[in-house]
């Protein structure tokens, strides 16, 4: 997640971005939660049960519970699985398809996010007639429950 604080006439405003990656507990909730045929070709893929049917997998959870301005999905999933997912989940999310051999290689995983969020700043430097002189804190959360979606935590000041 990113907190991007700004002052615009005095007034402190927040906005949140979240930049998550699609993890595997995130397609099996989905699986659970689809048609028999898509639920069978997600779980052929994943290679693991289905959670409860009450399961909505870490993504969809924290947006049950948290507020977000804009939400920026990671992914390294095949293209349909993602075009689901995202349509699952609702809203608007930007989904970015990647490239990642292994899913334990930590500087790739880095590499990936770190351009996402670099994306993000120059993105906002670009729209605006300021560059960002706010800390922005950015958080994992990691939904796939494995070393490699707990790989980034990093906090970045311009």
């Amino acid at each position: 997640m990113i907190c991007d604080f700004r002052n615009w006439g005095g007034v402190m405003s927040q906005k949140k971005i979240l930049v998550q990656w699609i993890g595997h507990a995130d397609l099996r909730a989905l699986a659970t939660n689809s048609s028999a045929n898509r639920r069978d070709q997600l779980l052929g893929f994943l290679a693991g049960k289905a959670p409860p049917t009450h399961d909505l997998g870490p993504t969809k959870t924290l947006l049950a519970t948290q507020r977000f301005d804009e939400i920026r999905l990671l992914t390294n999933y095949p293209h349909d699985f993602n075009l689901w997912f995202a349509k699952w989940l609702g809203g608007s999310p930007v989904v970015r398809e990647v490239t990642l051999n292994k899913p334990t290689d930590y500087a790739a995983i880095f590499q990936i996010a770190n351009q996402e969020l670099e994306s993000l700043k120059a993105a906002q430097d670009s729209t605006e007639s300021y560059r960002l002189r706010y800390p922005v804190r950015v958080c994992s959360a990691p939904s796939s429950n494995t070393p490699s979606g707990h790989a980034i935590e990093r906090q970045h000041n311009d």
